[in-house]
């Protein structure tokens, strides 16, 4: 699975948190973060299978 994400640092420490816990049930193998500069190409987010 992959994941992007923009916004302030301190909500992309709690998003990373997260993704190294998921949801009730998970169970998480591996988390790998890359930091990049910030593209300001998003503006929402979708869910997608």
């Amino acid at each position: 699975m992959e994941t992007r994400a923009e916004g302030p640092p301190e909500a992309l420490e709690a998003y990373l948190a997260w993704l190294h816990q998921g949801p009730p049930g998970a169970w998480i193998e591996s988390v790998k973060a890359y930091r990049s500069h910030p593209t300001g190409a998003f503006n929402g987010f979708t869910v997608e299978f």
